[in-house]
């Protein structure tokens, strides 16, 4: 449930002389660690892409291959654990990644209606619906009716590889993903667009789901064979 850290006690630290403490915020240093890892690995990589690996390349399940749960023991969803455990060997090979540029973030900014102190003018950078950043996961905090957002794919596995995606569609909602499939050269990119409706799923309440895109190359899957980026929208009026 928490990652166990060293710790030096200050003065009134019960008379001990070393110490460790706990906590979910002893989880960044371990990901900058990790990070620095894959780095090595890919010199060559921008600090989204390392992000993007790490994260598409995480598992919603526990230690046990039980779906994660929260601590008192209910489901858990990416609200509480993000995109799941880091996986740090399969993060070398994620297959493709979702980059972003500094411009892409001051657009995002720009989208939510506010601005970024010091920087260019909205006017100057211009805007994005916030729900189009992007990165590996889906936000849409209020869906109404049918919502189309877009994700630019980047095939790293370092060869011409066809991908293809699944989905597990938030309950009470359609997800379509044109096109479905693509068929990547080494380094190049393609934009999907993926149109999320409500059917059933109740209002003002989030539901959860996925996009996993698995890659073939020569017929044969690559390793990890899956990338996959959580899904969380809330339908309103």
């Amino acid at each position: 449930m928490d990652v166990l850290a060293a710790f030096a006690p200050t003065s009134g630290g019960f008379g001990h002389d070393f110490d460790y403490l706990s906590g979910t915020s002893m989880s960044s240093p371990h990901m900058a660690g990790l990070a620095a890892l894959v780095i090595q690995a890919r010199p060559n990589w921008t600090p989204m892409m390392v992000k993007s690996a790490l994260l598409t390349t995480a598992s919603p399940l526990d230690n046990t291959g039980a779906p994660i749960s929260t601590d008192s023991g209910t489901a858990a969803n990416p609200f509480n654990f993000g995109s799941g455990h880091v996986s740090p060997t399969s993060s070398l090979t994620p297959g493709v990644v979702f980059t972003s540029t500094e411009t892409d973030w001051r657009r995002f900014v720009c989208g939510t209606g506010r601005t970024v102190p010091g920087g260019p003018t909205c006017a100057v950078t211009g805007s994005i619906d916030p729900s189009n950043l992007n990165v590996p996961s889906i936000g849409i905090g209020r869906l109404v009716g049918t919502q189309a957002v877009t994700r630019m794919l980047t095939n790293v596995n370092g060869r011409t590889t066809t991908f293809a995606v699944s989905v597990q569609a938030p309950p009470g909602t359609t997800v379509t993903v044109n096109p479905g499939t693509v068929t990547l050269n080494k380094n190049q990119s393609v934009t999907v667009t993926i149109t999320i409706s409500r059917t059933t799923a109740p209002l003002n309440v989030y539901r959860f789901g996925s996009l996993t895109w698995t890659g073939t190359s020569a017929g044969q899957p690559v390793a990890p064979s899956a990338a996959r980026i959580p899904i969380a929208v809330k339908p309103s009026t």
